[in-house]
């Protein structure tokens, strides 16, 4: 029943734009970071939640995206309705893509486990919830929110990403063997330290090579044998909630279908290869960059399940 309930609620909130509902937990987390922000920004974010119209729910409700849409007119006598963000939506000064700006973390009435809920905004609009577990208990049992970690300032603006001048032993190493474009300067201490402290607190042991590219360089691409152009997302990377697990991708293809990636909760340093589309993982060693150069070296064949040998 729960879960005909669970769908129902998308569908309304699908169907009736404008009128976009937010669960007594979701509603929590964000009241308590605009209690967290200044005046000004906690009034944005107001004005943006006045604007959402749809809500939409992923995974066992691990995921939540917020849409503010506008309806435009056809292109062309008879076509469709264009769904595009309105062009006089606020948006916070800070305009980083795929921002992590605050972690939250809320805890069931009946006590363990702790649930906690990254709050992602994306070019200066909020764009995401992200709990590291189902927040089913939140909704069944109650909740308080027990702790509020601003990770970013939404009024500074985004600092710009400097190029790299001079490229370290492992990126020479790539480079000696593929084409390597875009690379940039390292992120300063303080941002990276704070970015693979995030990553200590949610159990991921980080292979060595992965801290002494991170030392190198806070991103680059890369073209694969085919000509293809991957990524290395430095700090940026992002965080994908599988319904069972959760990951960290930082090496990534354009199509967003195979990444390597980092779960969340191993002790051990390992590394994933990941197929976003059929949502599908393999463990592939204990360090990234031997993972990357496999990959470079011969792709995955498909857009699905096919593997590279």
């Amino acid at each position: 029943m729960e879960r005909i309930l669970d769908i129902l609620n998308d569908l309304f909130n699908l169907l009736t734009p404008g009128r976009a509902r937010l669960r007594t937990y979701e509603a929590g987390v964000l009241e308590c970071l605009k209690e967290r922000l200044s005046p000004t920004a906690s009034d944005m974010l107001t004005s943006q939640l006045r604007r959402v119209q749809l809500v939409q729910r992923w995974g066992p409700k691990k995921v939540v995206f917020f849409y503010s849409l506008r309806r435009d007119p056809p292109a062309y006598p008879g076509g469709e309705r264009c769904l595009r963000i309105p062009a006089d939506l606020p948006r916070f000064p800070n305009e980083s893509p795929v921002l992590y700006a605050a972690t939250v973390a809320l805890r069931p009435a009946a006590g363990k486990p702790r649930v906690l809920c990254d709050v992602i905004f994306d070019e200066g609009r909020l764009w995401s919830l992200e709990f590291n577990r189902s927040p089913r208990p939140l909704l069944d049992k109650g909740f308080e929110v027990v702790d509020v970690i601003l990770r970013a300032d939404l009024m500074e603006p985004a600092r710009a990403r400097q190029p790299l001048s001079t490229p370290g032993s492992v990126l020479q190493g790539i480079m000696g063997k593929y084409a390597v474009t875009d690379a940039l300067a390292p992120a300063p201490d303080a941002e990276r330290t704070a970015f693979l402290q995030r990553l200590k607190d949610l159990g991921i042991a980080l292979p060595e090579d992965f801290l002494t590219l991170l030392a190198e360089t806070d991103g680059f691409h890369v073209n694969d044998r085919q000509g293809t152009p991957w990524e290395f997302y430095g700090t940026r990377a992002r965080r994908i909630p599988y319904p069972w697990d959760s990951y960290w991708l930082v090496f990534e293809e354009p199509r967003s279908i195979w990444a390597l990636g980092f779960r969340e909760g191993e002790r051990q340093p390992k590394v994933f290869l990941l197929n976003q589309i059929d949502e599908e993982e393999r463990e592939v060693g204990d360090q990234l960059l031997p993972a990357m150069l496999r990959l470079l070296g011969q792709p995955p064949a498909g857009d699905h399940s096919e593997e590279s040998a």
